[in-house]
């Protein structure tokens, strides 16, 4: 074999797999097989935090959210905190699509400044029942510059330091 049969051939697998991963390919199919899903999953943990919007999803992954009256909202005209709620229902739907479709469930959750954004004490609690319920018998840490409102749902609190340019426990 030649090397521009070898590129030939190599540049035939490329376009293949460019074709298979179009809209209209394999991704597109697999999109449609699981958005459904993912828009389900998101809209239950919108209700378990008393969120009173519906969020729905296209192909491209873009939003509407329908308030109360089923008005149609963009995520832009909300506020940071409604905002926080949506992104946090979406990072646990993804994570609980993923353990469905890969039968396959992890012992650790590991939440990085999931709170420690425009979310109200609240919004907090709900999601703080929601993550003790989602992750039992599991390892769970939380990372958060906000340990004082987070403390009372865990069970250890470590508290790390930046001093100088290293952190202490």
């Amino acid at each position: 074999v030649t090397l521009k049969g070898e590129i030939t051939e190599e540049i035939r697998h490329l376009v293949a797999c460019g074709t298979m991963l179009k809209e209209d390919g394999i991704k597109g199919k697999i999109i449609q097989l699981y958005l459904p899903v993912l828009t389900k999953l998101v809209n239950e943990f919108l209700e378990e935090m008393n969120f009173m919007m519906r969020v729905q999803f296209d192909e491209d992954f873009n939003e509407t959210i329908y308030a109360r009256f089923r008005d149609k909202l963009s995520f832009s005209q909300l506020s940071q905190g409604e905002q926080s709620r949506i992104n946090i229902a979406i990072i646990l739907a993804w994570r609980q699509l993923a353990e469905l479709r890969n039968s396959v469930k992890t012992n650790v959750l590991i939440c990085d400044e999931l709170l420690d954004t425009a979310i109200s004490a609240a919004d907090v609690e709900a999601v703080m029942h929601m993550i003790q319920r989602m992750a039992k018998d599991q390892n769970c840490f939380i990372i958060s510059h906000k340990p004082d409102s987070i403390a009372a749902y865990c069970d250890n609190v470590i508290r790390v330091e930046k001093r100088g340019n290293f952190s202490k426990i």
